[in-house]
């Protein structure tokens, strides 16, 4: 069972005697979902996903989109710039690991196909938005400097663009511009990189390359290359065997305490990380700090406390995340801010 299957029957076990998933999603919990199948697609489609995201269960993803990205969508759904059909998200999310990760560049799930009609904005060209989710197919919220921004036309090849959802689906937004996408076998390099599901294979010192798919074919003990994009095949790590990163090996993932590798997926179990000195080519699976803990020093770990926690900088202490509308005490504990003792929702 994936992760977030394990998620699902958790968050709807009261409501499923016998345990099915429910055919609809209710709307005061579809951001959560959303995040957590994005989350749980986005892993699968690229090396830095699979050596990132494998450290999480993907509750930071939900808590992302609930506090976030779709933080709005209750009130949309109320003032009617957005139309919400639950049975339609879960048609979608059921379908969505089988999704074309270029289909995700946008977040937008109306360029997923099978998720266009689940969450739909309604408003028209020239209309005012906080979120591309409340335009109408097409369109954009352009936003400037004032709040709140205008739906607009997403550009077309060459348009000038400030992210991917101002392009239309099928380009992404590559120095400042909407671009076609590249595809496997094309020259990639910093100004022109592969989209997700591609990888920039380029040889060390080198500055282009090649993008390639990610393919899940090496098995134990059979080399294998992250910067190729030649992984291994489900339940195997590829493990990086020295420091130079040119040489890799698809092992057995590592137990709690066990020693690791760095390795894509992540060789340590969810709720561990693996702890590498600087110069060193193999480490400790670590289990994260709890709340009140000092946070592991952060080097190029994505996770320093457990996964409901942040690392509060300012005190180098792990605290508890908090939503959107609860007290807090610092920064760290609110996806955007915390403000006169409570976390708030992003502005526009």
């Amino acid at each position: 069972m994936s992760r977030r299957a394990v998620l699902l029957s958790v968050l709807t076990a009261v409501g499923c005697s016998d345990g099915s998933t429910p055919p609809t999603v209710e709307l005061d919990v579809a951001a959560s979902e959303v995040g957590v199948a994005m989350c749980e697609r986005l892993t699968d489609c690229s090396v830095l996903g699979l050596a990132l995201l494998s450290q999480t269960a993907c509750e930071v993803g939900a808590y992302q989109y609930r506090n976030g990205t779709l933080a709005g969508l209750e009130a949309w759904v109320a003032d009617g710039t957005v139309s919400y059909d639950g049975e339609a998200l879960r048609r979608c999310l059921d379908g969505l690991p089988e999704a074309a990760c270029a289909d995700l560049v946008s977040n937008l799930l109306v360029d997923v196909p099978g998720c266009d009609d689940a969450i739909v904005g309604a408003v028209t060209t020239g209309g005012a938005c906080d979120s591309s989710w409340q335009c109408a197919a097409g369109l954009f919220c352009e936003l400037d400097a004032a709040c709140p921004g205008t739906c607009a036309p997403r550009g077309g090849v060459a348009a000038a663009c400030a992210g991917d959802d101002g392009c239309q689906a099928g380009l992404d937004c590559v120095g400042g511009a909407c671009a076609t996408m590249l595809t496997a076998g094309d020259t990639c390099d910093n100004q022109h990189p592969c989209p997700l599901g591609l990888n920039c294979d380029r040889a060390t010192g080198e500055t282009t390359g090649t993008c390639r798919a990610l393919v899940f074919t090496a098995g134990l003990g059979e080399p294998c290359d992250p910067g190729a994009g030649q992984l291994c095949t489900a339940a195997l790590v590829c493990a990086a065997l020295d420091t130079t990163g040119d040489a890799w090996e698809c092992r057995a993932p590592s137990s709690p305490s066990a020693a690791c590798a760095t390795s894509a997926p992540s060789a340590c179990p969810v709720g561990t990380v693996c702890l590498v000195a600087s110069g060193e080519a193999s480490g400790t699976c670590t289990a994260l700090p709890g709340d009140g803990a000092a946070c592991l020093q952060p080097g190029s770990l994505v996770l320093t406390c457990q996964e409901d926690l942040a690392c509060d900088t300012a005190t180098d202490t792990c605290v508890r995340r908090v939503d959107n509308g609860e007290a807090c005490t610092s920064e760290a504990q609110c996806l955007h801010a915390c403000d006169g003792g409570t976390c708030t929702a992003p502005g526009c």
